[in-house]
């Protein structure tokens, strides 16, 4: 059994109500990124500066609690699309490559208050 000692961490919010990442759409044989999804994943990227963040190495654990608002079905995200918004706007932000993370949790709380996206990143040493 190893333990798992944190160097370095940062924890942030994303307020507002979490948007899990979309499919890429193709028009025209070009490909690209519906624009719900890029915005939000610049939000996540400006509350992790705003955090003053820095680059982590890893070995990495990575903990995002998503609070859902909405209470009609087709409104609610998939929980691995949530945890690509975050992964994806965090990659070369927090870390160099998302390779680097060994450990993910994400939990979705469907019946919250306030809308909102918690991350939190750890930097792993054995």
């Amino acid at each position: 059994m190893t333990i798992e000692r944190v160097l370095r961490e940062v924890a942030f919010e994303v307020a507002g109500e979490p948007v899990p990442k979309k499919r890429p759409r193709v028009v025209k044989g070009r490909t690209f990124t519906p624009t719900e999804t890029v915005e939000y994943e610049n939000r996540i990227g400006w509350a992790f500066r705003e955090a003053q963040g820095v680059l982590l190495e890893g070995p990495l654990r990575v903990n995002v609690t998503v609070r859902e608002v909405s209470r009609r079905p087709q409104h609610q995200g998939d929980i691995d699309n949530y945890a690509k918004s975050a992964l994806d706007a965090l990659n070369g932000l927090a870390w160099k490559d998302d390779r680097e993370i060994v450990q993910l949790h994400v939990y979705v709380n469907r019946h919250a208050f306030g809308p909102g996206m918690a991350i939190e990143i750890e930097e792993l040493r054995a």
